[in-house]
């Protein structure tokens, strides 16, 4: 199954761009897949995506929250590359309410990546910022194999390094731990942890992702404590056959030298239960021949004093 389009599926479906989350959504897709390009003394934002269903998604998104003009072009030169160009006169509004840039004078000055913050209000925008992000530079693998225990892996693949920490800033706010890596030409914004990608997957309201890595992980657990017990009873067994090998080995010394039916019948009689059965525990045992556990114990105890008392020990 391919989680990534799975969850880009969820985020398209649900998205909701109202209000001033609709601002902090616009901003995570410029940051993660925008340029500026720049046409004599005109701006234009300018967005490359290889889906045309993201493309025209996005398109509407955008048109919907700033009115602007919007232009899609469909390149085959590089591959399929669907770009999206925000009209001239739309792109620097865009910009300045998006906190990206402003102007100083005639220059173009781009924000620092911490004015991003200033869109965060609430949870909402960053819930929008997030799954932004998610749409546009997010990654994620999910084994299927319910007895792997690793293997987990979300990633935002950022080109800027300020931007990076951003993300991870604003995710640890929300209680969701990530790191950042240095990949050479990008950096990844990353998870590991099985219970963050599943709380990151409910956080942006992709509830299906959710409620499917839950299952994987629930059962993954089971199977673990399902192990785990088995590792028990097979120590436990391990333990009892080595325990019962001292008992079993006077046995057969002592009844090597006397007859020890004539002796005393009573430890015959649990001597001869104990060589039936190396894997019965002491309890086991004595619920076997009818008699109480602490009996059964004596006995064992008097068979290994008599046995090294006949050995000479």
């Amino acid at each position: 199954m391919n989680y990534t389009e799975q969850v880009r599926q969820e985020i398209i479906d649900r998205i909701d761009v109202g209000g001033k989350s609709g601002l902090a959504f616009a901003c995570a897709l410029t940051k993660c897949a925008g340029s500026v390009a720049i046409y004599k003394n005109a701006i234009a934002l300018e967005y490359e995506y290889k889906s045309d269903t993201l493309a025209l998604k996005v398109m509407q998104l955008l048109t919907e929250i700033f009115g602007c003009e919007i232009n899609l072009q469909y390149n085959t030169a590089i591959g399929e590359v669907y770009t999206l160009q925000v009209s001239s006169k739309d792109s620097n509004d865009m910009l300045t309410k998006m906190n990206l840039s402003h102007f100083d004078g005639d220059r173009l000055v781009l924000e620092e990546a911490s004015a991003i913050q200033g869109l965060l209000t609430n949870r909402h925008s960053v819930e929008t910022f997030m799954q932004g992000v998610f749409l546009t530079v997010g990654s994620v693998y999910i084994p299927d194999d319910v007895d792997v225990r690793g293997g987990y892996h979300l990633e935002f693949n950022i080109l800027q390094e300020d931007f990076a920490h951003v993300i991870a800033d604003v995710a640890e706010q929300c209680g969701l731990s990530f790191s950042v890596a240095d990949r050479g030409s990008s950096y990844g914004v990353y998870t590991k942890n099985s219970e963050t990608i599943c709380d990151f997957f409910a956080f942006i309201h992709a509830s299906r992702s959710a409620i499917i890595l839950n299952d994987i992980l629930v059962k993954r657990e089971v199977n673990n404590n399902i192990n785990r017990q088995a590792n028990v009873f097979a120590a436990n067994a391990d333990k009892i056959t080595a325990s019962n090998s001292k008992y079993m080995q006077a046995v057969e010394a002592l009844t090597a030298k006397v007859n020890l039916e004539a002796i005393d019948p009573i430890l015959y009689k649990v001597a001869t239960a104990r060589m039936e059965d190396c894997t019965e525990s002491m309890g086991e045992l004595a619920k076997r021949i009818g008699m109480s556990k602490s009996s059964v114990a004596r006995a064992l105890k008097k068979i290994l004093t008599m046995e090294e008392e006949y050995d000479g020990r």
